[in-house]
């Protein structure tokens, strides 16, 4: 069943991208002014493509319970929450770096495949997908699951390892590491949609 609806958030969201680019124009060229609460955001490129959506009372929906409390104060408080036609509970959010650290400018999609139902918690059933608009060679790839080392080198997901994703690094998917679990998608992607024995959650 986890699987089955983390394709199906994916495909949504994927088709959500396409749709709001066919009338927007292309999605490198979208504002991703820092927008903490993601109702900017949200509310010009990803709602309008999407069907059913109503915002969420945040007393509704309990706090992601992340092993590393940093995690939810960084996708939960504060956050402008939604929910969609077929019950999941969503997020966005988008960042901007300048400088060096450009490339890791982000529009970011936390979604609860399960809607209200626990756990509420990152790599079960809260994944991560993210928008990166200045990655040169980037068109192809548009929403990739996870989003960026958090306390490493920065390095996208999307870049990593399959070794990496499960044995290295905050914000990935190990369990013993902080435990964010945003790259936990991406994982079960590259395993060919599988949640596989070693699957670290």
């Amino acid at each position: 069943m986890t699987v089955e609806r983390l394709k199906e958030a994916y495909s949504i969201f994927n088709q959500a991208i396409s749709d709001s680019e066919l009338e927007i124009g292309d999605f490198r060229y979208w504002d991703y002014s820092n927008d903490y609460n993601g109702k900017i955001f949200a509310s010009k490129y990803i709602i309008p493509y999407l069907k059913g959506v109503k915002k969420v009372n945040s007393r509704e929906y309990s706090a992601i319970e992340s092993l590393d409390r940093t995690a939810t104060s960084f996708w939960v408080v504060g956050i402008q929450k939604y929910t969609m036609s077929n019950g999941m509970v969503f997020a966005v959010r988008t960042t901007v770096y300048e400088g060096a650290d450009r490339q890791k400018s982000f529009a970011a999609i936390a979604v609860d495949i399960n809607g209200y139902k626990k756990p509420n918690r990152m790599g079960r059933d809260v994944f991560i997908m993210s928008l990166y608009p200045y990655v040169e060679g980037y068109k192809k790839k548009k929403l990739v699951f996870g989003n960026h080392e958090q306390c490493g080198n920065g390095a996208h997901h999307y870049l990593l390892s399959r070794n990496s994703l499960v044995n290295s690094g905050c914000g990935t998917c190990n369990s013993n590491h902080s435990g964010y679990g945003f790259a936990c998608g991406l994982l079960i992607q590259m395993d060919g949609w599988q949640i596989k024995n070693d699957y670290p959650w």
